[in-house]
């Protein structure tokens, strides 16, 4: 399989990428690296980012008594860490990404060919984890983004055995021939990217409205979303479930362009970076507009 395309749902996690930045992450990422390993019969390569921490993630290593991780150490330099992960994808070929949150995550996010999932404090509350895919369907570029995620979310499922909610929600509310036509395009593309697997659970409203309340509630161990899906600090604020972050397939002309120099890289990093900031300082305006009205009411 090729490491640098969007996995299909029926090809089998192999190699899993585990970005070690600092000893504060090291238990986090790797005990979640390894138990996707161990499920899913793949194996881990741990990056250590600084020399100094090697003997601390060995011995975490040994303390795990897992044979199927190699660790190995990569100098950070001034880049941004996403910078040395997407280099680093070029030689090891994972199928998955377990890294910690940084501040450069959305470059990575933005030009990785394989899945991301950011590993966060909270244990898994499950043996087997409980995961929950966001799609969406206004449009071609949407379906196509959801067509993938829902693939490494069935793939991830499956490989675990874990168990898999589907979760879509309509924001057109007043138009019911958009929303059915809308509810078929979904419904179809779950019959033919995953089978049936999973449940199809379909609910009205803004996604980034209706959605994160109810995965607060329901405790998942995973949420995987589309890389460029809207207000994605929603789903994660509400959450505090491991996110993977998952890109449309991936051509061969932007394996070309994914390969730009350095400094074009960090310009699109700040650019991502500014663009999220820009995302959640206009959610957070609406909100104020909506708690101003709702006083003068």
């Amino acid at each position: 399989m090729d490491g640098n395309s969007t996995f299909p749902a029926t090809a089998k996690l192999r190699r899993i990428l585990a970005i070690v930045e600092c000893d504060d992450d090291a238990p986090i990422v790797l005990e979640k690296a390894l138990s996707l390993a161990r499920l899913c019969g793949a194996r881990v390569e741990a990056v250590v980012t600084d020399a100094a921490q090697m003997r601390s993630v060995m011995k975490l290593c040994s303390s795990l008594n897992d044979d199927q991780i190699l660790v190995s150490c990569v100098y950070r330099g001034a880049g941004p860490l996403a910078e040395l992960v997407l280099n680093r994808m070029d030689t090891s070929t994972p199928d998955l990404i377990v890294k910690s949150p940084d501040i450069s995550d959305p470059m990575l996010v933005a030009e990785s060919a394989v899945p991301v999932l950011i590993a966060r404090t909270q244990p898994w509350n499950h043996t087997t984890p409980r995961i929950a895919v966001v799609v969406e369907a206004a449009d071609n570029a949407q379906l196509e983004s959801s067509r993938a995620t829902l693939a490494a979310a069935t793939r991830l499922a499956l490989d675990c055995r874990g168990n898999l909610d589907i979760l879509y929600s309509e924001p057109e509310l007043d138009d019911e021939t958009v929303r059915m036509e809308r509810a078929v395009k979904v419904a179809k593309l779950s019959r033919e990217v995953n089978s049936g697997y999973g449940r199809l659970q379909m609910f009205s409203g803004a996604p980034h409205v209706r959605l994160p309340p109810l995965i607060a509630a329901r405790n998942y161990d995973v949420l995987v979303l589309g890389a460029r899906i809207h207000s994605a600090h929603r789903f994660a604020d509400a959450t505090c479930a491991d996110i993977m972050f998952v890109r449309a397939a991936v051509h061969a002309e932007a394996r070309m362009a994914a390969r730009r120099p350095d400094s074009r890289r960090q310009q699109r990093a700040h650019q991502l970076q500014q663009a999220f900031r820009m995302d959640r300082l206009a959610d957070d305006a609406q909100m104020r507009v909506g708690l101003e009205f709702a006083d003068r009411g």
